[in-house]
């Protein structure tokens, strides 16, 4: 699993400052994960989820997978 950056988010989609080339490379980007890893069941973005990635134990990620009920325990 890796992690890659886009220039898409919700204030940017909202002032329309958002190249519809960076949304190509995102779901480019996601359609290879799918075929890498499976089925995608949610993809998290922007500051926080990179925020519960440094506070959760590399211990509780399983294949770099976050489950639920492991992050409604944070």
């Amino acid at each position: 699993m890796g992690s890659r950056s886009f220039n898409i988010g919700t204030l940017r989609l909202l002032c329309g400052l958002v190249d519809m080339d960076s949304v190509d490379d995102m779901c480019d980007e996601i359609r290879m994960m799918m075929v890498n890893w499976g089925p995608v069941s949610i993809i998290g973005s922007g500051g926080y989820i990179n925020k519960l990635y440094r506070l959760v134990p590399k211990k509780v990620w399983l294949d770099n997978r976050l489950s639920l009920v492991q992050l409604e325990r944070l």
